[in-house]
């Protein structure tokens, strides 16, 4: 996940306003298997914050919830997508960067090699179960005279995405 931090006084000085990118996931298993399964994510550097921890589920699905407050305007296009490479992650950190609304928050779902994949595509409504990414663009701001600007880059950036997604039948 790609996103800013707010102006909440609960958030450090330094890092109100900044670009963060964030790790998330739910481990389905032993505390213990958790731990190991998590080792290396930890080990790569000292994080601003690391929440994993045990929890009931229903408190991992709410963990983001402030990164979509009431009231604001919205503007969202998802897709899959069928492999994450250097080049979607420069396309990626590209619009980012550019991205016009501190507001707006970019998923992206690891689906590959889960249990998602472990049941046919035919015998439940969510189909695409053999894509290993769910990419999302969140477009948020509070303006009514800021929409065009940030539906505009919603779709430049969902359309520069467009080589990495599953062809469309014709």
């Amino acid at each position: 996940m790609l996103f800013h931090f707010g102006d909440d006084p609960a958030v450090p000085a330094p890092l109100r306003g900044a670009a963060v990118v964030a790790a998330g996931g739910v481990y389905a298993g032993t505390i213990e298997e958790g731990e190991k399964v998590l080792a290396p994510m930890r080990a790569f550097g000292p994080p601003v914050a690391d929440l994993f921890q045990p929890m009931p589920y229903s408190a991992a699905q709410r963990m983001a919830d402030f990164l979509w407050p009431p009231g604001l305007l919205n503007y969202w296009k998802s897709c899959f997508l069928e492999r994450l490479d250097d080049a979607a992650i420069g396309v990626i950190t590209d619009f980012f960067a550019r991205v016009p609304s501190p507001q707006t928050v970019v998923v992206l779902e690891s689906i590959g090699h889960s249990a998602i994949q472990r049941v046919p595509e035919d015998e439940t409504a969510f189909v695409n179960r053999r894509y290993p990414f769910n990419f999302l663009v969140t477009s948020a701001w509070s303006s009514a005279a800021d929409t065009e600007k940030n539906v505009l880059w919603t779709r430049q950036f969902f359309e520069a995405m467009r080589p990495l997604q599953p062809k469309r039948p014709t």
